[in-house]
């Protein structure tokens, strides 16, 4: 027989209609062919089920039977299934579940298995009919029928409660008891629809709350025994959803012993049902109480051996590892456990090479709580994590980067070179500087931690990392952190003066202000600010210019105490405002406020000279910085400053009061005690540094001509050039206060300057003589407008300067004998002529009887002693004439007379202009008497001439 032409035939014959004796059979053979998947792809089989239905409708019980289970066999290919004609069939199947025998029972729900287990959305049509199939399912299920149809109700029940809407009927939720019931019976086969079914129940949270409620868990867990892995893995799937969100559940199952339970199994499971098994477990310990329990700690060393196995299925490498996760993280669980690197270490290595993110994420977070442990860190099969450690970090995936990063930092300490040496440098620069997306701040300073170790550990590292990251470290809340960029950066800078500006462009000077706002690593971060703001390059950017205002509220700032790096701030300020546009600002003002509080804060000597000349820098080209200066009582510190023993200081102070009166922005603080304070200092500084001036200045006054070529000054001339410039900017600190503000000459203190002046001209280089000079030629230029006693004091001080000013005409610097000229022309001064000797004094018999006789304007005449030895009488006698001021264009005369009576009555006369005595100092020569002899040689006198202050 031909099996297709016997499949039309039987067709054919149901169609006739029914006939009770010959239809089951017929119906039986359409069950046997439809065996064959072959047969049932004949088109034939379409027109087969709806024969078959129409038995299912009319025909007998036996008839009926029979194509219940032709129908199952059909339903097993994918087309008929489909098929709009195979809908036909669920009516009548559920009725037949509802009225049939249970042999017939048992082959309608086998049917409706096979039609509805991969089509839910088909199920619906059950609903559809007239009787609940899901009603009568539950009737059998409370029934006293066999636990074989009750399975197989189960199994149908499964499958509809794949439907959401067939599973939110009342009636599915009146299936709950008997299901769950059926759990406690001794082991059948029906257990694992059972199971199966009320795992899809749970798939609805209000039947989830009524399974639990009716005591499901225990008698699932009491399932967990022997060797039916498939039960076992629906017993687990149950029990997953039970306990999500339901603490008291979870806590039930491990009283119930669920964790003991799965443990006895887990070793010889396959990987499916270990897969479960790791993922009911995940759920338990996903309750911190339960993973910190002691059942949880049976677990541990069973879950590292399951890591292990090659072909662990992703899903339950992710679930073991979280578990472990789970009751690792706890510091008081990993005490308990003796774990060596090779059990927790090793098998963790090659998951963090896993395709899977989520396992490289749980294999990085594990260790990160294992490497916690000190024993661990130091472990040498632990080195072995860092390059798969290093690989995560550079997925660039955040929550890789993360947990990769917190297992880096445990051993960072540990390994720092080996994280180095596996590109830990570059991946960790590229998650520092990492914004898009940008990473949690915890992950930020984990990586900088992790950086930093390496940088501590060797400075070879520093140049190999990219000064953009360096100066992110800077933004770090670990001073360890700070400290290493710190170091770094200084060490780059030192190497490489161009990287400076690199640090700038990178924000590095923002960040070194944030970090002495915060008084942290204070004294590098102030050596590295003041390094960046040295530079020409970086002070003419934009940003400096946010910076003064910073610096000033720190070094004003009560709590900063680092002495150091209060030095170094100052030092930076006065960096900044080597940028004359920087010392205009409007901030300068604070920035002068700050470095006069500096001043008065009892600094050390060289924190004195830095704050002195920064405010050098801010009063050079700004008048409301001058202004701030005065107001902030900066006048009387730095008067109190010149007066300083260490010379720097003292020199600096005069050179910023220079400045400061430089116009007559403060004019009201120039006041004479200002002059007092520099002529103090003047004339401390020369009696130190010359303490044989005494004798010095009563040999000049004696005489000599030249008295720099003074031996006394030979002894001395070391330290004459090593306080030239000290005098001189005294000097020119007083030509300030002389030239700017007139009134200051006429005062006592400008008239005691005037000795320190004279003593400056007799002792000092070539530019303090300048300068004391231009000092005494402003104090000159005032006696006219001087009250007389004031003039007449001043003139008579500086007459002391005569015989340097005589020298100085002659042989001094050609730009000093105008000045010298004029204040010679001023003062007062004694001229003393010396009548030495006369020359051919003859008379024709006996010697004569000479004497002179010296006449000088109205004052009465003066006369030698007469001397009559010869025609060449000596005298070597003095007279002297004290004026207040030079005689100008007057002439002295002298008369030679003879007393003798034997000869003539007078020799001659002869009448000399003095004034040029008195530029020169000393004038010597033969003078010759007139009329002259007409016989014999020219009569003459030997006579000098001296213009001093003596």
């Amino acid at each position: 027989m031909v099996e297709s032409g016997a499949l039309e035939a039987l067709t054919k014959y149901l169609s006739l209609g029914p006939q009770d004796a010959t239809e089951e059979a017929a119906t039986d053979l359409l069950g046997i062919l439809f065996s064959s998947a072959e047969i049932r792809r004949h088109e034939s089989a379409f027109g087969a089920v709806s024969q078959l239905v129409a038995v299912l409708r009319l025909g007998g019980r036996a008839a009926r039977y029979s194509a219940a289970k032709a129908l199952e066999s059909l339903f097993s290919s994918d087309h008929i299934r489909s098929a709009e004609s195979a809908r036909q069939a669920v009516q009548p199947l559920v009725e037949i579940l509802n009225t049939g025998l249970e042999r017939e029972q048992h082959a309608a729900i086998a049917a409706l298995v096979r039609l509805l287990s991969e089509n839910p959305s088909k199920a619906l049509a059950v609903g559809d009919v007239e009787m609940n199939a899901v009603d009568v399912l539950c009737r059998i299920l409370s029934s006293n029928c066999s636990m074989d149809l009750k399975g197989d109700a189960a199994e149908l029940c499964y499958v509809l409660f794949g439907n959401t809407r067939i599973r939110s009927t009342m009636a599915a939720a009146r299936c709950v008891e008997p299901l769950v019931s059926l759990l406690v019976t001794e082991f059948s086969p029906a257990q694992h629809s059972v199971v199966r079914a009320l795992d899809r129940l749970l798939d609805d949270e209000q039947l989830a709350e009524l399974v639990a409620a009716h005591g499901a868990v225990i008698p699932l867990v009491g399932l967990l025994y022997g060797r039916n892995y498939m039960l076992h893995e629906a017993v687990s799937k149950a029990l997953v959803k039970l306990g999500k969100d339901r603490p008291a559940c979870k806590m039930e199952m491990v009283k119930a012993g669920v964790i003991e339970s799965v443990l006895d199994i887990l070793h010889e499971a396959p990987d499916f049902l270990s897969d479960a098994f790791a993922e009911l477990l995940r759920i338990l310990t996903n309750n911190a109480t339960i993973a910190k329990g002691p059942s949880a700690a049976k677990v541990v060393e069973p879950l590292f051996l399951l890591l292990t196995r090659p072909e662990f299925v992703t899903h339950g490498q992710q679930s073991t590892l979280q578990v472990l996760v789970n009751i690792l993280e706890h510091p008081q669980c990993r005490a308990d456990y003796t774990l060596t690197s090779h059990q927790a270490i090793e098998p963790l290595i090659p998951l963090l090479d896993s395709p899977s993110p989520g396992v490289q994420q749980l294999a990085a977070e594990l260790l990160s709580h294992l490497l916690l442990e000190e024993h661990l860190q130091k472990d040498s099969v632990t080195q072995q994590v860092i390059g798969p450690l290093i690989r995560v970090l550079g997925s660039g995936a955040p929550i890789l980067q993360q947990r990769a990063v917190k297992a880096l930092v445990s051993i960072s300490l540990s390994w720092p070179n080996e994280i180095a040496k596996e590109g830990g440098v570059v991946e960790l620069s590229k998650v520092i500087l990492q914004a898009d997306p940008l990473l949690p701040h915890a992950l930020w300073e984990s990586a900088a931690s992790v950086l930093a170790s390496i940088l501590q550990f060797s400075s070879e590292y520093y140049l190999e990392v990219p000064v953009a990251v360096l100066v992110r470290l800077l933004r770090s809340g670990s001073e360890t952190t700070v400290v290493g960029a710190l170091n770094a950066l200084l060490v780059l800078e030192s190497d490489d003066s161009t990287s400076a500006e690199a640090m700038a462009e990178s924000g590095a000077i923002e960040a070194l202000l944030e970090i002495l706002r915060s008084h942290q690593c204070e004294e590098t971060a102030a050596r590295l600010l003041e390094v960046l703001l040295n530079n020409v390059k970086i002070r003419e950017s934009k940003a400096t210019k946010s910076a003064i205002l910073p610096l000033s509220q720190y070094l004003l700032d009560p709590q900063t105490q680092a002495q150091q790096a209060r030095l170094l701030a100052t030092l930076a300020l006065g960096d900044l405002f080597q940028n004359e546009s920087l010392a205009r600002t409007t901030d300068a003002v604070s920035a002068c406020r700050a470095l006069v509080n500096v001043l008065e804060d009892q600094p050390t000597e060289e924190m004195k000279v830095v704050a002195i000349c920064a405010l050098q820098n801010l009063v050079m080209c700004s008048r409301s910085n001058k202004r701030a200066v005065a107001e902030a009582g900066g006048v009387q510190v730095v008067l109190d400053l010149i007066g300083s023993s260490d010379p720097d200081t003292s020199v600096q102070a005069a050179m910023f009061v220079k400045l400061l009166f430089s116009n007559h922005t403060i004019q009201e603080y120039a006041s004479s005690e200002t002059v007092r304070a520099i002529t103090g200092k003047l004339s401390r500084s020369l009696v130190q540094h010359f303490p044989t001036f005494g004798l010095f200045e009563e040999h000049i006054s004696a005489g000599i001509v030249n008295p720099l070529a003074y031996v006394p000054l030979a002894a001395i001339e070391k330290d004459l050039w090593a306080t030239g410039t000290v005098n001189e900017e005294y000097l020119k600190a007083l030509n300030a206060l002389f030239g700017n503000f007139p009134r200051l000459r006429a005062t006592e203190p400008a008239t005691l300057s005037i000795p320190h002046l004279v003593t400056s001209l007799k002792t000092g280089s070539e530019a303090t003589q300048e300068a004391a000079l231009d000092a005494l030629f402003l104090l000159r230029q005032a006696w006219s407008a001087c009250p007389a006693e004031v003039s007449r004091a001043q003139s008579v001080a500086a007459a002391d300067a005569i015989p340097l000013l005589q020298y100085l005409i002659q042989s001094g610097p050609p730009r000093f004998q105008e000045k010298a000229e004029f204040l010679l022309q001023c003062l007062p001064g004694t001229l003393l002529v010396t009548i030495k000797r006369g020359n051919n004094m003859k008379q024709s018999v006996g010697n004569p009887s000479v004497f002179c006789k010296l006449t000088l304007a109205n004052t009465p005449a003066r006369q030698t002693k007469v001397v009559s030895t010869g025609p060449n009488p000596e005298w070597d006698e003095s007279f002297a004439w004290t004026f207040e001021s030079p005689p100008k264009g007057q002439k002295l005369n002298i008369s030679c007379k003879n007393k003798s009576k034997m000869g003539k009555s007078s020799f001659g006369k002869v009448t000399i202009q003095i004034d040029r005595v008195v530029m020169l100092g000393t004038v010597a020569g033969e003078y010759t008497l007139l009329p002259e002899s007409k016989s014999g040689p020219s009569r003459n006198l030997e006579i000098e001439f001296q213009w001093s202050n003596k």
